[in-house]
């Protein structure tokens, strides 16, 4: 399943590709025929040529090492010959004997800003356009008809897990906590409830830390601790769907970035100064921090996948984002707390604790998943210092 290989100019031919929906068109590019939309990483190797193309923003990372004579690739940059380099996200790399061409070939630019228009009709689109997104993703599952979902008890999993229920989808909603009555658990139990649904708690044994922290240094190949921090929760419920059976994982990222809430897009917002109207500034430094998130999607498809499980972001979806990025700040305001969907989940969602703003939830660190948390504080493995040592003895 994941993507990696060697090509020289014995081999026979090779495809791969790692299709997050399936194709609806495609295009010719330097006499190659590829997906025109993403999501999709793939590589194709024959007569001589290998490209390598990560449509934006690279759910599935790929790198490569070129050498005069052949060219190696996979996912994984320790597993490659030195120096390895990454396929930025809306890149082509085309490889040939002692000569290698790049291309951009894909990016997601902000469209024209819509007029201002009712906000029930935003409601109505953004309800379709959820909607579409998981159906998408589901069309290239494996076993499309039960799926997990990275469940917490904030409402961009919660959403996933209602658009899965209402497409008729049998659901497991995994969440990763340090104990059975942490806030996520209660939390996504009484929005589950209306559904039938309970959390399945995933819980963190002290045992089982250092593993799990060697295992999530080596997927992600950085120190960066709080995507450590996911990384592990991401292992857990990895195993878990391996335990259960279920192939397919849909995970709420994107959504943050995507509708503007936080620090990163206010500091983005203060560096736009291209721009008509306030409206577009908006747009574009949404635009530019949901495309700049490759550490995390690297720690999604990183973890997930080497366990065999696939990995579905519907928040990334091409519609949506096209949408998101064209509305004005009357349907989308300059809020930095996500209120355009906080209030549009109130039309689809049962009430619950997702309505509180002073809860911070979140499938890890609402679950307590936090290196300064009592189960961690008595590891000698976790320290800067120690995690900088162990990526060093990796790599």
């Amino acid at each position: 399943m994941r993507l990696s290989g060697k090509y020289h100019l014995k081999s026979s031919p090779i495809h791969q590709i790692d299709s997050q929906i399936n194709p609806q068109s495609f295009a010719e590019y330097e006499g190659w025929t590829l997906p025109a939309n993403g999501p999709f990483s793939l590589v194709k190797a024959e007569r001589g040529i290998v490209i390598l193309y990560v449509s934006a923003p690279g759910e599935t990372p790929l790198y490569y090492t070129a050498k005069p004579h052949s060219l190696h690739w996979g996912e994984q940059k320790f597993k490659l010959p030195s120096p390895a380099k990454k396929v930025n996200a809306g890149e082509l790399i085309i490889w040939e004997p002692s000569y290698i061409t790049k291309q951009i070939i894909d990016n997601i630019l902000a469209p024209k800003i819509q007029a201002n228009y009712p906000i029930a009709d935003a409601y109505e689109a953004y309800t379709q356009l959820i909607l579409n997104a998981v159906a998408n993703r589901l069309a290239t599952c494996p076993e499309s008809n039960r799926v997990a979902v990275a469940q917490s008890g904030g409402l961009d999993s919660l959403l996933l897990t209602w658009a899965l229920h209402k497409l008729g989808v049998e659901v497991y909603p995994l969440t990763v906590c340090t104990n059975p009555n942490d806030l996520d658990i209660t939390a996504a139990s009484a929005c589950l409830e209306c559904w039938g649904l309970k959390p399945i708690p995933i819980v963190l044994e002290n045992l089982e830390t250092e593993e799990l922290l060697k295992e999530a240094i080596a997927c992600l190949e950085d120190t960066e601790t709080s995507n450590l921090r996911m990384a592990m929760g991401n292992l857990l419920m990895a195993r878990k769907c391996n335990e259960i059976g279920i192939q397919s994982i849909f995970v709420g990222h994107g959504h943050d970035d995507i509708h503007g809430k936080g620090t990163l897009v206010k500091a983005a917002l203060k560096q736009v100064t291209q721009g008509e109207g306030e409206s577009e500034r908006w747009a574009i430094a949404r635009k530019n921090v949901t495309l700049a998130t490759g550490g995390m999607l690297k720690m999604f498809a990183s973890t997930f996948r080497s366990y065999g499980v696939h990995v579905r972001m519907p928040y990334y979806d091409r519609e949506l984002l096209n949408w998101a990025f064209s509305q004005p700040t009357s349907i989308i305001p300059v809020t930095f707390d996500k209120s355009f969907v906080r209030d549009f989940a109130n039309t689809v969602l049962p009430k619950g604790e997702w309505l509180n703003k002073k809860h911070s939830v979140g499938y890890l660190t609402g679950a307590g998943l936090s290196f300064k948390q009592p189960l961690f504080k008595d590891n000698p493995l976790i320290s800067n210092q120690s995690i900088r040592n162990f990526l060093h003895l990796i790599k």
